[in-house]
Order: structure tokens, then C-alpha cells, then sequence
């Protein structure tokens, strides 16, 4: 059990890491490419970016718009 979580810890270190999140949280609006931002899946990154927006407290809006993610910040979830 203990592997797992130190597994998962790992993991979502690394993929802080490996994209900009704060950077591209940042921004109101933004754009995410497969094979120019990220290169998983895009059901996968869509996902991530959830996530992401969830671990700040942001209220979103996306849409997949072929291999790209347009990603609309709408407002800090604890302002709301």
C-alpha cells in the first residue's frame, strides 16, 4: 500500500513537472496541441487538465476541437 502511494506521489510530480500548468493557468483562455503540448491521448490530457483546474480551485471550460483542447477560465471556485 505504501508503494502505491509513493508510486502515485511520483507520478504526479513528474507530470507537474512536465507541463506548464501554472503558466498556462495563468491565462484565461489557452490551447493545448497534441504533439505540441502534450502526448498522450486527448481524452487523457482533457482529463489532466480537469484535474488541474480542480487542484486551483478553478471553475472551466473546454472543448476538444480535434487533436487541440480549448481550455476557458472562468472563475476562482472559492470566490464563487
Amino acid at each position: 500500500m505504501v508503494n502505491h502511494i509513493l508510486r502515485q506521489q511520483r507520478l504526479k510530480a513528474s507530470l507537474d513537472f512536465l507541463y506548464r500548468w501554472d503558466e498556462w493557468f495563468s491565462r484565461l483562455t489557452f490551447t493545448l496541441r497534441r504533439d505540441v503540448h502534450f502526448s498522450c491521448t486527448v481524452e487523457g490530457m482533457l482529463q489532466q487538465v480537469r484535474n488541474q483546474a480542480m487542484r486551483r480551485s478553478l471553475h472551466i471550460r473546454t472543448t476538444v476541437e480535434g487533436e487541440a483542447i480549448v481550455v476557458v477560465v472562468l472563475e476562482n471556485a472559492k470566490n464563487a
